[in-house]
């Protein structure tokens, strides 16, 4: 049976004073699809985390 994982992810779309995140659900192999060119390499460290057990994985996505 496939291991299911919620990664938890700010909304930047939403208006400046209102903060929202939003869900997104898959596998392991789901989350790997979405690392495929040289923008998305800082995931890969963290994904192999997640691989090897790691449960709290924080990693920036965006910065001011």
């Amino acid at each position: 049976m496939d291991k299911y994982f919620a990664f938890i992810l700010d909304d930047y779309a939403t208006a400046s004073f209102v903060s929202s995140s939003r869900l997104y659900f898959g596998t392991i192999e789901d989350f790997s699809k979405l690392i495929d060119d040289e923008h998305n390499l800082k995931f890969i460290e963290p994904l192999e985390q997640l691989k090897n057990g790691e449960k709290s994985i924080k990693v920036s996505v965006a910065m001011w």
